[in-house]
């Protein structure tokens, strides 16, 4: 049902990617996850990168975005606005 619905992206989930070594059901769930997605010319998005283990992995797969601590912790919302005036 993937192709048919009104969607533009694909997100994997931060539970996905948390064991990323080789052989493990997560890894292969995302592994299928974001292949289907490319193939359906969606852009994916990879939440909870904390490693560069986990980097490499969702690169491997050309995700269009990656998203999680190890770019930066969560911010409240009135230091990201207080930053942009």
């Amino acid at each position: 049902m993937l192709h048919k619905l009104p969607i533009d992206i694909v997100k994997v989930d931060r539970s996905f990617v948390l064991e990323v070594s080789n052989g493990s059901e997560s890894r292969k769930i995302a592994e299928s996850v974001m292949l289907l997605a490319k193939t359906l010319n969606k852009k994916v998005i990879v939440e909870g990168i904390e490693t560069k283990e986990q980097i490499a992995f969702s690169e491997s797969f050309a995700c269009d975005e990656l998203q999680g601590f190890y770019f930066h912790k969560p911010v409240p919302a009135n230091v990201i606005l207080a930053n942009t005036v």
